[in-house]
């Protein structure tokens, strides 16, 4: 069943890379793939519903944790790249 689109919020990406990370901190990867079991899955999506107060299916929450990560792989390129750094949590650049 498709389920329909959500718009995410800032507050509601930090909430859900806070409850992800919380999760991994707590019981660490435990899939042969390197991911989450659906067990930790399902306590990232009960948790990130309830501070989010919102009613989200793991598809939704998987594919925003996805994006994240592609993100982050890209801003990391970025920052390795000579001429940029990362402060506060946003890329920055030299004035050369």
């Amino acid at each position: 069943m498709l389920q329909a689109s959500c718009s995410w919020t800032p507050d509601m990406v930090d909430c859900l890379l806070k409850v992800y990370g919380e999760t991994i901190q707590n019981t660490g990867k435990a899939a042969d793939n390197g991911s989450l079991t659906k067990q930790q899955w399902s306590k990232v999506v009960n948790e990130f519903n309830r501070e989010a107060k919102t009613s989200l299916v793991k598809q939704q929450i998987h594919s925003k944790i996805n994006e994240q990560k592609k993100y982050f792989q890209q801003v990391n390129v970025l920052v390795d790249k000579s001429g940029f750094g990362l402060e506060n949590g946003k890329v920055t650049e030299s004035d050369e």
